[in-house]
């Protein structure tokens, strides 16, 4: 399930998008490991390929990963080798218990992940970002919209906040607020108190369309929603994104 979401999550250049912190953790780096892409997972899905004997998983690894060779030998090698390797499309899908929703249309390398919002108990808020429907896009191959990840930890808790903050996402802010409040104390915690719902998600030969709605700014305005529709259409290639913010009064 894990290189279920690596393979829809990856962006036309092969990388996965940023989502909340980054601290440069990965799993399994027995190769090229100065200067491997930090956001490059397909040595996983080559991995995944080996182990569950998967063919998508092979055609989106790209290349055999080195981490075949160091963990299995030349048997490994061999086996991978005899794993056929059939050409296909990575569909739009969404998961919804992670909050992300992913859009693409590989052929014409179009791509987009909607960030919502973890619903799990579990949710692990010391790396949250106030990142609710923001998008990373990319058009033709080209990154449009990305996120920037943290700029550190613990050597600069205003300067790590300002980037977990909404400001620092594409997404929309109400009266120059935060959704959910920093504490430069405290800067592993990020309380979400706060609801997401998701109005829409349809997929059809047309148009894929996402509408999501929450109330992060309830606590500052009473009954404030910002509204987030995105809807891609596969024969013009066109994007929309259009926001409501719904009972507030401009200045």
């Amino acid at each position: 399930k894990m290189l279920d979401v690596v393979m829809h999550l990856k962006t036309p250049d092969g990388t996965c998008p940023q989502i909340g912190d980054n601290d440069d953790g990965r799993l399994l780096i027995l190769g090229d490991y100065k200067i491997k892409d930090k956001n490059d997972y397909r040595y996983l899905l080559g991995l995944g390929a080996f182990i569950f004997n998967r063919s998508d998983f092979k055609f989106a690894s790209d290349k055999i990963p080195d981490e075949i060779f160091w963990l299995y030998g030349n048997i490994g090698f061999k086996n991978y080798k005899s794993i056929k390797k059939k050409q296909f499309l990575i569909k739009s899908k969404s998961f919804p218990c992670a909050g992300l929703y992913v859009i693409r249309n590989d052929e014409k390398k179009d791509y987009a992940l909607i960030r919502t919002k973890c619903e799990s108990i579990k949710s692990p808020l010391a790396h949250a970002h106030n990142d609710i429907f923001s998008i990373e896009l990319w058009i033709g191959g080209i990154a449009i919209f990305v996120d920037p990840g943290s700029y550190c930890y613990t050597s600069d808790a205003i300067e790590r906040n300002y980037f977990r903050s909404i400001k620092r996402h594409n997404t929309v802010t109400v009266n120059n607020e935060e959704i959910s409040k920093f504490d430069d104390n405290n800067i592993f915690y990020l309380e979400q108190n706060f609801s997401v719902k998701i109005l829409k998600w349809d997929i059809n030969e047309k148009n894929i369309i996402f509408i999501g709605e929450h109330n992060g700014y309830e606590t500052l305005v009473p009954n404030c929603t910002h509204k987030r529709k995105i809807i891609y259409n596969f024969i013009d290639r066109k994007w929309l994104i259009e926001d409501e913010i719904n009972n507030v009064k401009t200045p």
